[in-house]
């Protein structure tokens, strides 16, 4: 999971599991594990299934009503590790950029890098940031599908 939230690929993490000799029981045998295992775990069990968990715990929690610093304070926290788990993203910045339209992990990670990693955290202050140089922005996910590049067009000009 660890990778995952790290923003590792499929094949990365399915590289490291290959390499420490993780294997699938099946049954009263081992087999090895695909890549399609990875994707399964990763897109099922934790974007699906542990995004469930965390979200019934935010609920539990937020159902105190409890008005407590600490309390909000973990709750922002869970909600944060709830995206992160759900998009396979490391930090609050990839969030946003996911969340503003960029929804792949490759081109989220390359836009953060290109960023210098500089973490902001909401949605308004990136767009900022790409109207600011619309053409080196554009230039950079010019290497992606159209796709992306259309979405960046559409960011810098709203």
């Amino acid at each position: 999971m660890k990778m995952w939230v790290n923003g590792h690929s499929y094949f990365e993490i399915w590289d490291y599991l290959r390499s420490s000799g993780a294997k699938l029981t099946w049954g009263s045998k081992f087999r090895n594990l695909t890549i399609q295992h990875i994707i399964n775990l990763c897109d099922g069990a934790f974007s699906f299934d542990g995004t469930l968990i965390i979200g019934a715990l935010i609920e539990l929690i937020d159902q105190q009503q409890l008005d407590d610093a600490d309390d909000q304070s973990l709750i922002e926290r869970l909600q944060l590790h709830l995206k992160k788990l759900k998009y396979g993203l490391p930090n609050q910045t990839c969030v946003s950029l996911f969340e503003i339209g960029f929804t792949d992990r490759v081109v989220t990670l390359h836009l953060f890098d290109a960023l210098e990693q500089f973490p902001i955290a909401d949605r308004a202050t990136l767009k900022a940031v790409f109207r600011s140089n619309s053409d080196d922005w554009m230039s950079s996910v010019a290497v992606f599908p159209s796709y992306f590049v259309e979405k960046m067009r559409g960011v810098c000009q709203s």
